[in-house]
């Protein structure tokens, strides 16, 4: 995402990033450039996950060209599991939608370091900043959240429960910057996280978009100007990848596998792992590492002569963005002669084994033609 505003404003801004020094490989192309470019006085609270990573990123903070009138400090889980305790002591949902994703946090952690009636300006890791700016205004009451044309409202089985639920959720939303003050509505918070399933919600970081398209509905809000905020795509390693910036150095390794078990069954593994690094701008390039290993395991079944059925277990790991996907796949096959084979599927992942390709828009029905020698 890039920032381009131009409002200029007197008062002290108070930014929250919730990140892992995991993603300090892209983060710091994002804490450079807010520092380097904002046009007014800034707050910034980092907060991360333990001690190792409090200490990694203040000497990230160390090492930046702060100006006189920023504030930059940073804090673990363990300095806000304590705050945590007392705010949310009657909400046991909210207190253990903390433990789920770690993307979840961005909601409920920069809340125990705020202070009555002030601003929350909550910013993805993986915002930046190529020009000088100044943030939007916050409301008085209500949320401002990023415009973009596709929508970040996954997974598929969270959104069905929300509809089902009842629960209204503002289209065309994205994760990446959020405008807010404090206090939330902590009991409107707690019944939309039980509505949603509470404990049994899957463990992926866009529940986050959902939670804030709803909240937006209940407590009132807008969007940030589309003409200044620019989201690519609507997956967080996509829309770094796609029209912005470069690229840089990509290399795809894989192995696949297969043994004839008996005459009929056949399994099969595959593993892949792609090397690359990917920049923010074109005009000051700053690379950071973009990888992601997939595994899969496969059983084949032959029926008859000329069918064949499969099911696949797949997991897709994004360790620079916190990520992890898993689920399964199935299919049927006829061949048409001794090498070719022509099947239908159904894929109940998002994503394809095509490392190339992190569009995370390949659930449901697929065709497919497979030739062997």
């Amino acid at each position: 995402m890039i920032a381009d505003t131009t409002q200029d404003m007197a008062s002290t801004r108070k930014i929250y990033i919730v990140l892992s020094a995991r993603g300090l490989s892209y983060a710091r192309c994002c804490m450079e450039s807010l520092a380097r470019n904002a046009a007014e006085p800034l707050d910034v609270t980092l907060i991360t996950d333990d001690a190792q990573d409090k200490e990694k990123l203040a000497e990230a903070i160390a090492a930046l060209d702060v100006p006189s009138n920023q504030s930059w400090s940073v804090f673990d889980k363990a300095d806000a599991d304590v705050r945590a305790a007392s705010l949310y002591a009657d909400y046991p949902a909210i207190r253990a939608f903390r433990e789920g994703h770690p993307c979840w946090r961005k909601i409920t952690d920069p809340p125990l370091f705020a202070q009555p009636g002030e601003e929350m300006i909550i910013l993805d890791p993986d915002v930046y900043f190529p020009n000088r700016f100044s943030f939007e205004p916050t409301p008085d009451t209500g949320l401002l959240l990023m415009w973009q044309h596709p929508n970040c409202l996954l997974p598929e089985e969270v959104v069905r429960q929300a509809f089902d639920a009842g629960i209204v959720m503002a289209d065309h939303t994205d994760i990446g910057v959020a405008h807010a003050r404090f206090p939330l509505d902590w009991r409107e918070l707690e019944g939309l996280i039980n509505k949603l399933g509470g404990a049994s919600m899957p463990r992926s970081m866009h529940v986050e978009s959902i939670i804030w398209a709803a909240l937006a509905m209940s407590l009132g809000g807008g969007y940030l100007n589309p003409e200044r905020w620019h989201c690519y795509r609507n997956s967080v390693a996509s829309r770094l990848q796609r029209k912005l910036g470069q690229s840089g150095v990509e290399a795809i390794a894989s192995l696949d596998v297969t043994y004839d078990l008996t005459s009929r069954w056949t399994l099969g593994g595959k593993y892949a792992y792609r090397v690359g690094q990917m920049s923010l701008s074109r005009e000051q390039p700053e690379f950071f590492d973009n990888t992601a290993a997939l595994y899969i395991v496969r059983a084949d079944y032959r029926i008859g002569e000329n069918w064949e059925g499969m099911v696949e277990a797949r997991m897709l790991e994004l360790p620079d963005f916190d990520d992890r996907r898993a689920g399964a796949l199935i299919a049927i096959y006829r061949y048409i002669n001794k090498h070719v084979k022509a099947g239908v599927g159904y894929n109940l992942t998002d994503f394809s084994e095509d490392l190339t390709d992190l569009s995370f828009k390949h659930e449901g029905v697929f065709m497919n033609v497979v030739g062997s020698l």
